[in-house]
């Protein structure tokens, strides 16, 4: 445990000495949105989960005329459970379209599982508010959702909070899976620098099948440079 907390202190302590930049997320909790890196930065994320999968860790990146994603998630909702990458293309100004691969292979336990991801994001801004849709479908070669390829339909709001650096955050995640169950996540944004954010997940409810319902229930800090 205090290792998670050295690494996230450290992930914050260094991005206080690094140059900022204002640019928009390419993330709000665990759903993608239309977004994209400006050329040539790197944003990292650290993932914590106080319910369940511990600490998990993100890259992106600026490149190739879009962005690079590097283990874009963790296995808690429709993240994968293994390494992955992706990339996301910026089409026009608020949708996005994406695509992710995770492959595994596992020779001491005879393990092995490839998995796709292909999604798209809806991004749109009036005022203070910001709604965002992403539907994905992801496969399910590890057997993480019942080995069952999956529809997601993940929508969240954000509304800031003027003078204050902070944000309320209201997410929702549906799904067709019937080995899960609609995950609902409430909390909030701090950015206390333009070049970093941290997301608190302080209410988590993934149903009954989900069994993983906490509070808090996740802290995502981004640093980007």
């Amino acid at each position: 445990m205090k290792t998670i907390y050295r690494i996230v202190l450290t992930g914050l302590l260094s991005a206080i000495t690094c140059s900022a930049f204002a640019v928009d997320s390419s993330r709000v909790f665990f759903e993608q949105t239309a977004h994209t890196l400006p050329k040539d930065s790197v944003s990292v994320d650290l993932e914590y989960s106080f319910i369940s999968s511990g600490l998990a860790t993100g890259v992106r990146g600026g490149a190739f005329g879009g962005e690079v994603m590097l283990n874009t998630a963790s296995d808690s909702v429709s993240g994968f459970a293994f390494t992955s990458i992706g990339y996301k293309a910026s089409l026009q100004k608020g949708f996005s379209l994406y695509g992710v691969v995770s492959y595994f292979d596992d020779e001491l336990s005879n393990f092995s599982a490839t998995d796709f991801a292909i999604g798209g994001a809806f991004t749109v801004k009036t005022g203070d508010l910001q709604f965002n849709i992403n539907p994905e479908l992801v496969t399910d070669d590890t057997g993480i959702r019942g080995g069952d390829n999956t529809i997601f339909v993940k929508g969240s709001a954000m509304f800031n909070l003027k003078n204050t650096g902070t944000s309320l955050i209201a997410e929702v995640i549906l799904e067709n899976n019937d080995f899960i169950d609609t995950v609902i996540n409430l909390g909030g944004r701090w950015q206390p620098k333009n070049n970093v954010y941290v997301d608190l997940v302080l209410y988590s409810d993934a149903g009954d099948f989900g069994a993983t319902t906490g509070i808090p229930g996740y802290v995502i800090v981004n640093v980007k440079f």
